[in-house]
């Protein structure tokens, strides 16, 4: 059960008054020294705090903790992008933190207060997004404040990153999923890809939308090429973060579930994976030590967006599949392309079911010119259709790099 501490917030939003909560005991305020939070708290009953004044201010020292902790929170959450009218509003925390796991009662602040207080802000926008977003950004923003002195954002990324193929489009499962708290992920990529501004900019859109829409209102390309970024980023994690667009602490977080690896052979091989909504299926390939590999993934009637990198490689060293819709996407691998390699498949078709895909890898074949007599074995001048493949592909190659360390900062 959790006992009460009411933490009321003034906020730069419009929003609507709501009734407080009724404590055990006689209510007692405390303002904090910005004058935006006021805590309501009580010493008997079973909502009573912690009674320890080691300052003498007369003042229980929990209240006093949560009180900076709030404030400092608010006062990132405002310059952060609220606008509008002043009004009201409140959060109910735990008095004490007692048997909720944390590593110290001063980390329970500061990992539940500012998301709480977070909520608040949220509801000043709209309080109908799903909640991959309401709680995914509460944990993001909780991060934003705390950094290194909380690590709820450290702790929900497995329920995420372990279930990449879990469309992202689809409502949460109900009390206990974690994994739309580990959705912490997706706002934490836009900051980095973009910056903080483009989260507030998600959330001034999401006032008339819901928010994957708002957010491929606001980032640049549209939703779809921004979801395929993000799920490419994704593969780099764990021990593969080094190559990757994350900052540098990604090494430290879980890595995301790999399907059975498909191994090249003399002749074209198969296998299929399930893809739904927004999602991504993660495929290992085997390449043998010679020879160019063509790797294909039928789209059919979903719309998907494919990718290969070599397992040790580098983002920047990605390869796209291409094709018209509804058409297979291909690409032939250079001829430096050996060993292991990831092929990242991204569903991009929203509140689709789950679908057998096929992906296929076989030796790359030429394939003669049709239009103006030049073929791979030809002359006079002719240039080999291989030769423009690989010339395609280095112009894939030399897709702009980005600074890692310079993006790492908001």
């Amino acid at each position: 059960m959790i006992r009460r501490l009411v933490v009321a917030a003034a906020l730069l939003a419009p929003g609507a008054a709501a009734a407080r909560p009724t404590l055990s005991g006689p209510a007692q305020t405390f303002g904090a020294a910005g004058g935006v939070v006021l805590l309501h708290y009580t010493t008997s009953g079973a909502d009573a705090v912690p009674a320890a004044d080691a300052d003498g201010n007369g003042v229980p020292d929990f209240v006093d903790e949560c009180a900076t902790v709030a404030e400092d929170a608010m006062a990132r959450y405002a310059t952060d992008g609220c606008t509008g009218g002043t009004c009201a509003a409140y959060a109910v925390v735990e008095n004490d933190y007692a048997g909720f796991g944390y590593p110290s009662r001063a980390e329970a602040i500061r990992s539940v207060v500012p998301h709480e207080l977070f909520h608040v802000v949220q509801y000043a926008y709209t309080n109908d997004q799903p909640q991959q977003w309401s709680e995914g950004t509460a944990v993001w923003a909780t991060e934003l404040v705390g950094g290194d002195e909380n690590s709820d954002f450290e702790r929900f990324l497995d329920d995420f990153l372990s279930k990449t193929f879990r469309p992202f489009d689809r409502d949460s499962g109900g009390f206990g999923d974690l994994y739309v708290y580990g959705a912490a992920v997706w706002p934490y990529f836009l900051e980095h890809y973009a910056d903080v501004a483009t989260v507030v900019d998600i959330f001034d859109a999401t006032t008339t939308m819901p928010f994957l829409d708002a957010a491929g209102s606001v980032v640049a390309g549209g939703l779809d090429p921004t979801f395929a970024e993000f799920t490419r980023w994704n593969l780099f994690t764990g021990s593969r973060a080094a190559g990757g667009m994350y900052p540098a602490e990604a090494e430290t977080w879980p890595e995301v579930p790999l399907e059975p690896a498909l191994v090249a052979t003399d002749a074209a091989v198969e296998t299929t994976v399930s893809v739904e909504g927004l999602s991504a299926r993660y495929v290992p390939l085997g390449l043998g030590p010679t020879g160019t590999w063509r790797v294909t993934v039928v789209q059919g009637d979903r719309t998907l967006r494919a990718w290969v990198v070599a397992r040790d490689g580098t983002f920047d060293d990605g390869v796209e599949l291409e094709g018209d819709a509804g058409a297979d996407l291909t690409a032939d691998l250079p001829p430096t392309a050996s060993g292991d390699q990831l092929l990242v498949i991204t569903g991009l078709s929203r509140g689709t079911l789950a679908t057998a895909i096929t992906v296929r890898l076989a030796p790359a074949t030429d394939t003669p010119d049709d239009g103006g007599g030049c073929c791979s074995t030809g002359g006079g001048g002719g240039t080999s259709s291989s030769l423009l493949a690989i010339a395609v592909i280095a112009a894939r190659m030399s897709r702009r790099r980005r600074d890692r360390t310079a993006k790492s900062a908001p």
